[in-house]
């Protein structure tokens, strides 16, 4: 991500994910150094988010290992992915436990659109309590 990036998360999550610079990035493109700097983001927080039972949900097996990985199956619509209201809980940055799908915070959404911030396709979620 970008440098704007960075410091977006960095205002709303201080200390919460690790945000590293790469050394070197390069471009595919123009087959030349990029200048300026990107870094990776290890998003460390995870909460319970996705409700399984009415979210369209994709189940695969790694055939070595014959473990599950669940994931989103289709977030759009909206409807087709249902997640937990109080999943956010103060929360802006984070991953569901199990999907480990990346959600963010409407205010975080906002600040990002803001900066005018290009590579993000931000889809809504069917928000629940119960």
């Amino acid at each position: 991500m970008s440098q704007r990036v960075a410091n977006i998360v960095r205002q709303f999550e201080p200390d919460w994910h690790d945000i590293v610079e790469i050394p070197r990035m390069w471009s595919f493109g123009s087959q030349q150094r990029i200048e300026r700097p990107y870094f990776f983001i290890n998003v460390h927080v995870t909460a319970r988010t996705v409700d399984m039972e009415r979210s369209n949900i994709t189940r695969t097996r790694v055939k070595k290992t014959n473990n599950e990985i669940l994931s989103l199956g289709s977030v759009q619509p909206k409807e087709n992915v249902f997640v937990y209201a109080e999943a956010s809980d103060d929360r802006h940055l984070w991953r569901d436990d199990r999907t480990l799908a990346t959600f963010m915070s409407e205010d975080l959404v906002q600040a990002l659109k803001a900066a005018d911030v290009r590579g993000f396709d931000f889809m809504e979620c069917t928000v629940i309590t119960h």
